[in-house]
């Protein structure tokens, strides 16, 4: 009875730790220039270094006065309405084997595929959604600019569009 107790509380111990040390953090929204602009571009997301890094480098490259941003965190994608977003880049972490839970229901009811940027970061980097033209990464601060390349090349390609 003690080992299966003290087994018990070990491996307690270990999933909190594993919690503590690879949950997200919560971001905080942000707006960056009017909502007047005739783009507008939401990133959803959640906070890691990585993706705080990527973030920021997104927001200063679009940073200009015809493009509206606007920064919220994954769990609030249940207010958003697809039909307001020229371009939506939604930034997860696989977590217990599973997409984020808010930012796969969130891909899961949006219409227009096309105007959708999803990365999708896990230990490996090769974790991602099915049906999902995404972009698979590992959370590592060196490969930040690469990754925040791919978004912005994705990011114009899309702008061609609309």
């Amino acid at each position: 009875m003690i080992a299966i107790v003290s087994l018990a509380l070990i491996l307690f111990a270990l999933l909190s730790w594993y919690k503590l040390e690879y949950s997200m953090d919560f971001v905080m929204s942000k707006e960056i220039n009017t909502p007047n602009a005739p783009v507008h571009i939401l990133i959803a997301t959640q906070g890691s270094e990585f993706k705080n890094r990527v973030t920021e480098t997104l927001i200063a490259q679009l940073n200009h006065d015809s493009i509206y941003v606007m920064v919220i965190d994954v769990s609030r994608l249940d207010s958003i309405q697809e039909g307001e977003w020229n371009v939506i880049v939604l930034m997860h972490t696989w977590e217990n084997w599973e997409p984020q839970p808010d930012a796969e229901q969130f891909v899961n009811r949006v219409v227009d595929k096309r105007k959708l940027i999803v990365l999708t970061t896990s230990g490996a980097g090769d974790n991602q959604m099915d049906g999902i033209d995404g972009i698979a990464s590992a959370s590592k601060l060196d490969t930040s600019d690469q990754t925040t390349g791919q978004i912005i090349t994705r990011i114009k390609e899309i702008l061609k569009y609309h």
